[in-house]
């Protein structure tokens, strides 16, 4: 797995899915996405089409329950059936190189919840917030769980086990975690 995104390879894989060339433009990672790397770019064709995109990846061999394959499933499904997600445009293959991941549409705003609840730039969107989110889990509830993916299931034992296995490989202690 690339420790570094190279942009012209990226240009290549979008441009097989997109079926036209294109040049990457604006390539950045964004510190949030957790376990997993987030980047942003703009995939630019040459007749100045321009597609804001974010590609989501596993910063190393896939660790845990699922690969980016379940999210990507889960997120097609879910903006299939109106819940306000971005639109997945494609999966990682093992010839992209790339790592496993997907390319999905990107949509600006905030993410942050400290600065959604004090930043003045966001006053007007607080007393809406909590019927948006209601909404938008009525509808996550409301998806045919036939559409969405199998996950694992393991009982206490199993998920004991695997995270004493994260904390192990740590190399250090951490005897916060550990208790």
């Amino acid at each position: 797995m690339p420790v570094r995104l190279d942009d012209h390879q990226l240009a290549a894989v979008v441009a097989r899915h997109l079926g036209v060339p294109v040049t990457i433009d604006g390539l950045r990672r964004l510190s949030g996405g957790a376990s997993r790397e987030t980047w942003s770019f703009d995939a630019v064709t040459a007749n100045g089409t321009r597609h804001e995109l974010v590609l989501r990846r596993d910063p190393g061999p896939a660790i845990g329950l699922s690969d980016r394959s379940v999210e990507y499933t889960l997120l097609d499904a879910a903006h299939a059936g109106g819940v306000a997600t971005p639109a997945v445009w494609f999966l990682l293959e093992r010839d992209d190189e790339l790592g496993s991941g997907f390319v999905m549409e990107r949509i600006d705003g905030e993410t942050i919840p400290r600065r959604i609840l004090r930043d003045d730039a966001y006053a007007g969107a607080r007393p809406k917030l909590a019927g948006q989110c209601g909404t938008q889990a009525a509808r996550i509830h409301a998806l045919d769980p036939a559409r969405l993916p199998a996950l694992p299931v393991q009982g206490a034992r199993e998920q004991i086990e695997l995270y004493r296995g994260y904390l192990d490989g740590f190399g250090e202690p951490h005897p916060a975690f550990e208790l």
